[in-house]
């Protein structure tokens, strides 16, 4: 169930988590919650491909430690206690600006990686 409904098994696996995200902010740790419904419950959610940095945790929440990029993508799948599954690709935006300055990164105007 999500946040405390239930839903009576054999209504199909379905997203509730619509396919664009919310903007990440660039060197910013990015955190969402993703959210399925329908199936035999008890999900687990898995990354099936995107950037190496966004880690899936098996409880729904997508994670991202140091957006780097304009925008990225990455596919989830989420199954249900019967192994029903259901991938979703979700695109996130990434808002703030990279400088380059020699061999520094500026991140709207602070140093942040050095090469």
């Amino acid at each position: 169930g999500y946040l405390g409904m239930s839903v009576p098994s054999g209504f199909a696996l379905s997203w509730i988590t619509p396919e664009t995200l919310t903007n990440a902010f660039i060197g910013t740790f990015y955190s969402v919650p993703l959210v399925a419904t329908g199936g035999s419950g008890g999900f687990v959610f898995s990354k099936q491909s995107g950037d190496a940095n966004i880690n899936i945790l098996p409880t729904g929440y997508l994670e991202w430690l140091f957006p780097d990029k304009e925008s990225t993508a990455v596919t989830v799948r989420v199954t249900d206690s019967t192994s029903n599954f259901l991938d979703r690709t979700f695109t996130i935006a990434v808002d703030g600006n990279w400088y380059v300055d020699g061999d520094f990164i500026l991140m709207d105007g602070n140093y942040v990686l050095t090469y």
